[in-house]
């Protein structure tokens, strides 16, 4: 998550990064919900960004937009081993 709530802290920081690959090439993304409001976009936007996070938002309360998402990608990188 995002939202400071554990998994990217509000100083940026994260929980759980052992073991995971970093680099000038990695590049992290975000899945979203829109917030809807300009200024809140780009507050959202400038938080991400701090943090080098990539945010692909999704329309309010389309949720099952990223469990359709996340289902391709899974299937694009289990066809890919």
């Amino acid at each position: 998550s995002v939202n400071g709530d554990g998994t990217v802290g509000s100083d940026g920081s994260s929980s759980g990064d052992a073991g995971q690959i970093e680099g000038p090439s990695m590049r992290h993304f975000a899945i979203v919900e829109f917030p809807g409001r300009v200024g809140t976009v780009r507050e959202r936007e400038k938080f991400l960004s701090d943090r080098s996070i990539f945010p692909i938002w999704y329309a309010p309360g389309e949720h099952l937009l990223v469990r359709d998402l996340v289902q391709s990608l899974a299937r694009v990188a289990r066809d890919l081993r």
